[in-house]
């Protein structure tokens, strides 16, 4: 409890002592139980008593989370239907679309503060796909997110839009009492669609610190988004009128609860498979209700900034999303190879060992991290001078990079308060430390100790945290930043703290050069003396005094009076000399720190400054984390990316690994979902947050396999290795008293292991491409089925199966004990991408069995697509070095290529036929491959990139064709010779694997040509041995053609032909 039992006391005090006018109990019709809840009671309070008060009654039952984490809201609640009203006045058509006044008529709820007597309703049309809706204060600035913070702003975007095209939405608006809905226009429209938002008859609340804005929604429309958390409904989230928090805590991973980020963007899919998006642009803590019929948002501050992506399809929403909010980062190669860290190192030659095991056990291994056991005392920037001494650490990165592996420390946001220690002492004369009420660094306490945090939404923050990082490359030649505890996670909570009276800044035992803390399951206590200032404020205010000092309360008079000063001086607007200033000065803060609205943060509505910056500490600017806390993670993620571009001279893409997101993250950084646990429903959940975290524009997520927390199985190890090593972000991390659990421990684990982490290099030719597209186009890699069958009711629910990209699917065993899994497969044929077998849903989606023995993991490909692999090796630069197979997976059926246009990401082929949306017989196939660097900054000219595009036709004759052709931008048409790019590493292609050929080839017939680009003659031509083409007997249209040794050359392309011996497809 926050308080303690004194203050506890104190407010059950003041809540009991109260006047009590009895009245008649409200109507039923008063009391929404899935409405906002402001406490109209007391502690112990019954039905009669809450009802005497006119107030509603109604205990909260949780039905929907059997199991789950406690919901606790108030059981006694003012009415909260009384509906409030807007009327629109001086209504025009500007160049930007239509502006407004929005003039009180009603208000309602006076308990959550006094209704703005007047609004500003602003609408911008400029994007014909994306519709931004703003409510604005017309007199007063109120707090909006900084821009700087975004890769680019939305209203750049809508200046640069210069296309001519026919909107997709329609905005409509009733002017009394003021209604506003959005609609579909254009293709996608038809008459009886429900508005995408539609807030008809429901209220518009606008106060000081509570936004409120309801609009109806289908009941048979799921919905996704509203993160972070992990959904005890699965990844579609219920319509239970659970309130969604959005506030950026440091929590394990339970259910139902908010987590480390805030992302309040939702994806609506409506039952015929049309899909919308919509965003709430705003920082501050909120909650999300969804209700059988509605959705609400439930603001503690800001303005209300909608942004409506149209779609009509997943694929396309997100492209709309990002567009406006930034493309995902598009990693490094060896970032899509396998990560191991643990919390618990305890030497850098411990790590070597780690490392050399692996390669013993014939397990690939890209990147090795570090967690803060290479610090001295936890410090950012230093090396434990004993168990990790810099000379050792350079020499271990050295023998990594020669291998051709990498290392990627952490830092975190906390700096000690160390005399002599450079970045504390840089940054106190710099000024870049977040200030507390006083004015002073406010001073909380993580791994370090007692430290300050810096504030990186001040340019000169980011300027200190450049310089440092440089100096820190300096000495280690790191290839990534791991940047974590940025929610910012405090080990204490209080508006004011201070170093315990002996002056202890770092808590450390020598005799063991690590910190007092108890590590469990319990977090680490805190050992400041801090203030958390409410209860003397509130008694402040209820005291009628004649003088203006502060009653000294526990000795501690003289402290507290003191930070009436200092608040005065940081809240209050006059001078410190006039008379009651302090009760102004009192009551600004306490409407920071105590806001009308109880978000439910941790279900149970915590304060908001609970292990955490206080609400009350400001940035450089004033700003309050009131306001920007949930920006924390953000600022600092880009501050990092930022920082490792200009090192690099912006000639390399960065890596940052982030725990704490907002909006916009994933244009700086991976993320993974944190603080897990060893358990098989912590395995379950694990694919809920990844997808979850693609949905909000952050495709490079995973989350920590095998479990964080807690001792893992080897079963469970094997099972999580085997889904894991298919996250788009596949790490190993453990903490602290976790044990070991390096997959080369245990037997069944090591196995796992290789098989599933071979089968993903592998594929890294396909992954990369896919991530190509992923940065271009804001796809996620790793994504729900709905994404490519929106209008399937069943894939609709699937979250535990996911494509990697468009045509892999990835189907795990997740369950201890079993050795099969039940899967569902979309429409289309789909291919065991291991024994080749084919599942056949060409007329309809269709649940199967599988086997799935330890050690190995479901993967189909979906016929219609070509996938790029290539030999898989210990790391992903030498894996890039080997040959290249084509795995042509031809579909059951013409027409049924491959999904449409619109559920694809990225480009596709001008031809109707490669979309299967022909009368055309042919079975068609096609897809791609990207080459680079392998880090440097993408280029959309083809200065350091290039595509091959990859097409094949199986056609009624018998005949059957294979093209590849140079591409500089990935679009469909063929590269000039002035748009290669000069000496990138193309491979070799060595095999083309053919699946679903209607018939087996005459070996005799297959033919490899040499094209250039505007020629219709071959440059050169050779006749393939027979010897070249295998094919298994009893396994007709399965084909392999080998020993090419086909070098790609940009912009020389090739084709591959063949005759079938007699077509077996009937449809052919």
């Amino acid at each position: 409890m926050r308080f303690g039992a004194t203050s506890l006391a104190f407010l059950c005090f003041l809540a009991s002592s109260q006047a009590i006018s009895w009245v008649d109990p409200p109507d039923s019709g008063a009391c929404d139980v899935a409405g906002p809840r402001k406490d109209c009671g007391y502690a112990g309070i019954d039905k009669k008593a809450c009802e005497g008060r006119g107030c509603c009654w109604s205990p909260f039952v949780d039905g929907d989370n059997k199991g789950g984490p406690l919901l606790e809201l108030p059981s006694c609640f003012f009415i909260n239907t009384e509906q409030s009203s807007y009327a629109a006045t001086d209504v025009n058509e500007t160049d930007t679309g239509l502006e407004a006044l929005l003039e009180l008529r009603k208000g309602a709820s006076p308990e959550l503060g006094a209704d703005l007597a007047q609004l500003r309703l602003e609408v911008d049309s400029r994007i014909p796909d994306i519709l931004r809706v703003r409510i604005t204060d017309p007199h007063e600035k109120r707090w909006e997110i900084p821009r700087e913070l975004l890769a680019q702003t939305p209203e750049e975007v809508a200046d640069t839009n210069n296309k001519v095209e026919t909107p997709k939405y329609k905005f409509e608006y009733e002017a009394e009492p003021f209604s506003f809905a959005v609609l579909r226009s254009g293709p996608a429209a038809e008459p009886a669609d429900a508005p995408l938002w539609n807030t008809t008859g429901l209220r518009l609340l606008y106060k000081d610190q509570y936004l409120e804005l309801t609009s109806w929604v289908p009941p048979a429309s799921s919905i996704y988004g509203l993160g972070e958390r992990i959904s005890s409904s699965g990844l579609k989230l219920g319509r239970n009128g659970r309130p969604l928090t959005m506030w950026n805590r440091d929590c394990t991973d339970y259910p139902d609860l908010n987590l480390y980020g805030s992302h309040p963007f939702m994806l609506e899919v409506r039952e015929d498979g049309r899909t919308h998006g919509m965003l709430l642009f705003n920082s501050n803590g909120m909650d999300a209700v969804v209700t059988e019929d509605k959705m609400s948002w439930r603001v503690t501050g800001g303005v209300l900034d909608m942004f409506f992506f149209p779609g009509p399809t997943p694929m396309q929403v997100l492209e709309q999303y990002t567009r406006l909010f930034g493309r995902p980062a598009m990693p490094p190669l060896w970032a899509l190879g396998f990560h191991q860290s643990k919390y618990g190192y305890t030497s850098i030659w411990e790590m070597q060992e780690v490392v050399d095991n692996y390669t013993k056990a014939g397990i690939p291994l890209d990147t090795m991290w570090g967690d803060i056991d290479y610090m001295e005392h936890q410090r950012d920037f230093t090396f434990d001078p004993v168990n990790f001494p810099k000379e050792a650490v350079q020499a271990f990165v050295e023998r990594l990079h020669n291998n051709s592996q990498r290392f990627v420390p952490i830092l975190d946001p906390g700096i000690p308060l160390l005399p002599g220690y450079a970045p504390y002492e840089d940054g106190l004369k710099r000024g870049i430390f977040i200030a507390d009420v006083t004015g002073q660094p406010y001073i909380g306490e993580v791994w370090p100790g007692a430290v300050h945090f810096p504030d990186f939404i001040n340019p000169e923050g980011q300027a200190w945290w450049l310089d440092h990082v440089r100096d820190f490359y300096a000495t280690i030649p790191f290839d990534g930043l791991w940047v974590d505890m940025n929610e910012a996670s405090n080990f204490c909570t209080g508006h004011v703290c201070e170093l315990p009276p002996d002056g202890i800044l770092d808590f450390v035992d020598p005799s063991v050069g690590k910190p007092f803390f108890t590590f469990g399951t319990e977090p680490p206590a805190c050992r400041l003396q801090c203030w958390s200032l409410e209860p003397y404020l509130k008694q402040w205010l209820l005291q009628e005094q004649s003088t203006r000092n502060m009653p000294s309360m526990q000795g501690k008079g003289a402290f507290i009076g003191s930070l009436v000063k200092g608040v005065a001086e940081t809240i209050g607007t006059r001078p410190w000399q006039e008379p009651d200033l302090e009760r102004t000065a009192w009551e600004n803060f306490l409407k920071v720190d105590a806001p009308p609205y109880s978000i439910s943060n941790n279900n149970v509505r915590l304060p908001l400054s609970f292990r955490t910056l206080p609400v009350t500490a400001r940035h450089f600017d004033g700003s309050l984390q009131y306001n920007t806390h949930n920006l924390y993670g953000l600022s600092q993620a880009a501050a990092t990316a930022r920082a490792l571009l200009t090192l690099h001279n912006g000639t390399k893409r960065p890596f940052v690994l982030t725990r704490s997101t907002f909006v916009g993250s994933g244009g700086y950084a991976a993320h993974w979902t944190g603080d897990n646990a060893a358990t098989w429903d912590d395995l379950r959940w694990s694919i809920v947050g990844v997808l979850e975290a693609g949905i909000l524009g952050m495709p490079m997520a995973g989350a920590d396999i095998c479990g964080f927390l807690g001792i893992t199985t080897e079963e469970l190890c094997a099972r999580w290795i085997s889904a894991g090593a298919f996250y788009p972000f596949p790490r190993s991390h453990s903490d602290l008293t976790s044990g070991y659990q390096e997959l080369y421990r245990w037997p069944k684990v090591a196995e796992a292991g290789r098989n599933a982490l071979r089968l993903r290099y592998q594929l890294m030719p396909y992954l990369y491409t896919t991530f190509r597209h992923t940065a271009g186009h804001g796809c996620p890699l790793a994504r729900p089925l709905f994404f490519g069958w929106p209008a399937d009711s069943n894939a609709r629910d699937v979250d535990r199966q996911w494509l990697m990209g468009d045509s892999v699917l990835i189907t795990p065993a997740l369950h201890d004990g079993k050795d099969s899994v039940e899967g569902y497969f979309p429409q289309g044929v789909w291919y065991d991408i291991s024994d080749h077998s084919p599942v056949d849903a060409s007329t309809a989606g269709r649940f199967v069995k599988l086997p799935a023995p330890i050690g190995h993991v479901p993967v189909h490909v979906l016929g219609g697509a070509i996938v790029p692999m290539q030999e898989p090796r210990m790391t992903t630069v030498e894996t890039a070095k080997t040959p290249l197979t084509l795995l042509v997976a031809f579909p059951r059926l013409p027409m049924q290529g491959a999904p449409q246009e619109s559920l694809r990401c990225g480009p596709v082929p001008p031809d109707s036929a490669a979309l299967g949306g022909t009368a055309s017989r042919s079975l068609v196939a096609w897809g791609q491959l990207y080459v680079d660097r392998g880090d440097n900054v993408l280029d959309h000219g083809g200065v350091d990139s290039g595509f091959v595009n990859f097409r094949a036709k199986a056609q009624p004759d018998g005949t059957g064709i294979l093209t590849g052709s140079f591409s500089a931008n990935g679009e469909w048409d063929e590269a000039h010779v002035g748009a290669c790019a000069e000496g990138l590493p193309w491979p070799v292609l060595n095999r083309v694997r053919a699946l679903g050929l209607p018939g087996r080839i005459d070996p005799a017939s297959v033919v490899l040509e040499t094209l250039s680009p505007g020629k219709i003659h071959p440059t050169s031509t050779e006749k393939l041995s027979p010897s070249q083409v295998s094919q298994e007997e009893g396994r007709i249209g399965e084909v392999e053609i080998s020993g090419l040794s086909h070098q790609l050359e940009c912009p020389l392309g090739f084709r591959l032909s063949w005759m079938l011996e007699k077509p077996h497809n009937d449809e052919l």
